[in-house]
Order: structure tokens, then sequence, then C-alpha cells
């Protein structure tokens, strides 16, 4: 591959992240809004929901916000009644965190309204062309993961 195609591919690209990432941010906090939920909730949530429960400390490292922001996010999530609040089995001194039963459907309705939304707009594809595409972002997710892990 020339130097000069990869140059413009890049430049390209780079000058279409922002709007798509901002395009991305505006649907999701529309698709939030209906919930009653913000996106850094929406990111606790979807942390709790990926490991089934946590201590607040580790929410805190896994979102890269203090235990102060994360505490306040949890207490409105918590009178929500999205989230609940428990002693650790083992040591009850540990205070975790985890999804209610309505935390868990509203996820769950989250997500499907993602999958239908996506399939809507992707319906514009042909079938081969979705199969590269998948393909594509996954090679480029392993790529970016990778990077992250070496720094």
């Amino acid at each position: 591959m020339k130097d000069g195609y990869l140059q413009e591919f890049s430049r390209r690209l780079e000058s279409m992240i922002p709007a798509l990432i901002r395009t991305g941010r505006n649907l999701e906090v529309r698709r939030l809004s209906r919930y009653s939920l913000t996106l850094p909730q929406f990111f606790a949530l979807a942390v709790l929901e990926s490991n089934g429960s946590c201590m607040m400390k580790e929410l805190g490292e896994e979102l890269g916000l203090s235990l102060g922001t994360v505490t306040g996010i949890i207490d409105r999530l918590i009178r929500e009644g999205f989230v609940e609040r428990y002693s650790d089995e083992r040591d009850r001194r540990v205070v975790r965190v985890r999804l209610s039963s309505k935390g868990k459907e509203v996820m769950e309705k989250i997500h499907e309204e993602r999958r239908r939304a996506l399939e809507e707009r992707m319906r514009e594809f042909s079938e081969e062309e979705l199969s590269q595409l998948l393909e594509t972002v996954v090679r480029i997710g392993t790529l970016f993961s990778r990077e992250s892990v070496e720094r």
C-alpha cells in the first residue's frame, strides 16, 4: 500500500470520527432519556451488567472516575431502583453494588432498542457488505485494544 493513500485515508477517517462520535452520543442520550438515565449512569450500569457486581472502588477504576463521582452516580441509580447495595458474604465490611431486576430489565430494553436501530440503518447494505464491515470493525477493535494493552 502506498504511503500517500494511507495518509489520505487516515486524514479522511480522522476528520469523520468527531461527527460519528457526536451523532452516536446524541442518539444514545436521547435513547437513555426515555429511562431517565445519563451517559455516566448508563456506563456504570454497563460495567455492573458485565461484571455482575463490584465494589465502588473497582467501579470507579473501570469508569475512570473518582470514588466521590461514582458514589453520586450509584446513589441516584439506587434511588431509581436500577442498582442495589449489599454486603459481601465473605466479608460483611465490604459493600458491593449490582444491578437490580429493574436495572437488568432496563439494560435489556436498551440493548434491544440499539439492535433494532442498527438493523434499520443497516438494511441499505448487502449481506456481503455487512459481512465485510463486521470483519473490518472486529479487526480494528483488535488492533486498538492491542495498542491500549501495550501502553
